[in-house]
């Protein structure tokens, strides 16, 4: 994520901009982190409340996999993940993520893992 926020920001209603999750149960705060998020180069993706925010946490669908959006919401659309398949999918993958790289870490490898597992 990282190299995502350091290289890929653009500006704002530029094509293929990259999201940035958020949620929380304060509508003004989270007007507060959109216009950050905004201003750092990247679209706000809102993911709801607290309650809702299992579903923005390692190994969900969509973390860490650049998407923008469009292709965040279809895969959130599209994901049957629930709080406990969230967890049981980050126990499978964070214990095997140098295999599942095959000890490439580059950006555009984990990316693609990233895709492939947080579904």
């Amino acid at each position: 994520m990282a190299y995502s926020l350091e290289i890929f920001g653009k500006v704002k209603n530029e094509k293929n901009r990259l999201c940035i999750q958020i949620a929380g149960d304060d509508e003004e705060q989270k007007k507060i982190v959109e216009k950050l998020i905004n201003d750092c180069g990247f679209d706000p993706y809102d993911n709801g409340n607290l309650e809702n925010s299992w579903s923005q946490q390692p190994n969900s669908a969509g973390y860490c996999c650049d998407y923008t959006c469009e292709e965040l919401k279809e895969v959130k659309k599209k994901s049957k993940q629930t709080p406990e398949s969230v967890k049981e999918n980050r126990k499978k993958v964070f214990g095997s993520f140098a295999e599942l790289t095959g000890g490439d870490f580059s950006h555009e490898n984990v990316i693609k893992v990233n895709r492939k597992y947080n579904i």
